[in-house]
């Protein structure tokens, strides 16, 4: 399965947004869009790490732990800030 922190803490942070049409038409385009790319890495897979061999590999690894951990940060702090400034 593809679905994983990074996955549900995206849609964690997408959910607690804006809940009018726009905002869910736009949720719904990015995670169509998401499936799709996500699939497409799936199938040329092989291609892509022969392609980027190991370092490559490894810098894309670090790139997404970044991008993890960025998150993460943005929804523990929205957390916080809603917490200590409730409105």
């Amino acid at each position: 399965y593809t679905v994983g922190p990074g996955t549900i803490g995206t849609l964690l942070v997408m959910g607690a947004s804006d809940n009018s049409m726009q905002t869910r038409l736009m949720v719904l385009a990015a995670i169509t869009t998401a499936v799709v790319a996500i699939g497409a890495l799936l199938i040329f897979a092989d291609a892509l790490e022969r392609l980027l061999r190991r370092k490559g590999l490894d810098i894309l690894s670090k790139l997404t732990g970044l991008f993890l951990a960025a998150l993460a940060s943005q929804l523990i702090l929205g957390g916080m800030r809603n917490v200590l400034f409730k409105n």
